[in-house]
């Protein structure tokens, strides 16, 4: 009996130790952040917004894309379609030119990401890469809907010339 009490008397010493040096290195339990890795995360987030933004540019002239891709199925003027077809290839390659820029600024998140992996807390580590996962979710969404128009496009344009 007098073992079982020692063990546990032991194990609670070294909780409480535990907890000092804890409340010692000034670490916050409700964010897990030292006070060191806060200055690191705002510039981060000024990293994503730019993306966002970038982003959020792609999503109107895609948007525009898909309603001219509407629009040439119900046109029979050669002339219209092909000024229609015109700027259906301009809003693809500006979309494009938008789409690399934003890849590129994720692949420097990423290599930020493996970079300060080491340097900061794992609940530092986990928000960069939670945020970094959550916008190449959106880009490639956008990604699909940019494939399906080119893809309905390029049909119809077979269909025409066949």
């Amino acid at each position: 009996m007098n073992d079982l009490m020692t063990k546990s008397f032991l194990s609670y010493v070294k909780l409480k130790k535990q907890a000092k040096k804890d409340l010692e290195s000034d670490l916050d339990i409700e964010i897990c952040l030292n006070p060191t890795d806060e200055n690191n995360l705002p510039h981060f987030f000024l990293e994503v917004e730019s993306i966002k933004a970038d982003m959020e540019e792609i999503a109107s002239p895609l948007f525009d894309l898909q309603i001219l891709n509407e629009e040439t199925k119900s046109t029979h003027s050669t002339k219209v379609l092909r000024g229609l077809r015109e700027r259906m290839e301009s809003d693809t390659v500006s979309i494009l030119k938008k789409a690399k820029i934003v890849k590129e600024g994720l692949e420097s998140l990423e290599r930020s990401n493996a970079t300060n992996r080491k340097q900061q807390g794992p609940c530092v580590d986990r928000t960069r890469i939670s945020v970094t996962s959550g916008l190449k979710a959106d880009m490639l969404s956008g990604d699909r809907r940019l494939v399906s128009v080119k893809g309905i496009y390029e049909k119809e344009l077979m269909g025409i010339r066949g």
